[in-house]
This record gives structure tokens, C-alpha cells and sequence, in this order.
């Protein structure tokens, strides 16, 4: 790979992890990573439900259900994580279409 090309490859990978971060912040959840263990279940729940999301606000909807969850949690608290992520959706697609 040419210097050049790397240079433009590196430079869109940060834009994109400043859009996809400025894209979480609309949504008030923080950016930080953190360690989650998913059983099979609820990776598929998960997966479900950000099929139904728009592709522009999918990478905000999991980081929204990633910050309200930690280790390994329960299945009420996968179900009641993507509820709050749903709602959020929701609630910005009505807030930006006005």
C-alpha cells in the first residue's frame, strides 16, 4: 500500500470514530469502552433488535445499550437495556423530523 493511500485510510477511520462518537454523544450515552459477557440468547437478542434500527443510528443504539449495561448481566437487564435503546430511537427520529 502506497504512503498516500495509508495516510487517506487512517484519516478516514478518525473521521468516522469522530462522527460515530458525536453520533453517541446526541444521544447521551458516554463512549468508553468496557468489558460486557452476552450469553448466546442475549447476543441475539441484541442483534435482533439492531436489525430493526436504522443503519444511521445503529452504532448509537449499541453503544446506548452497552453504557447501561456492565460484566455479565441478566436477561432483564439485556431486554430492559435495548427497551431504553429503542425508546431513544424513537424518541430521535420524532425529535429530528419536526
Amino acid at each position: 500500500m502506497r504512503v498516500a493511500e495509508y495516510h487517506n485510510r487512517m484519516a478516514k477511520q478518525r473521521e468516522e470514530q469522530e462522527n460515530a462518537a458525536a453520533r453517541a454523544a446526541q444521544w447521551g450515552c458516554a463512549v468508553r469502552p468496557h468489558a460486557l459477557a452476552l450469553s448466546d440468547r442475549q447476543l441475539q437478542l441484541v442483534k435482533a433488535a439492531a436489525a430493526s434500527v436504522p443503519v444511521q443510528h445503529r452504532d448509537a443504539f449499541l453503544k446506548q445499550i452497552a453504557d447501561q449495561l456492565r460484566g455479565a448481566p441478566s436477561d432483564t437487564a439485556v431486554a430492559a437495556a435495548i427497551n431504553i435503546g429503542l425508546d431513544r430511537v424513537h424518541a430521535f427520529d420524532n425529535n429530528t423530523c419536526n
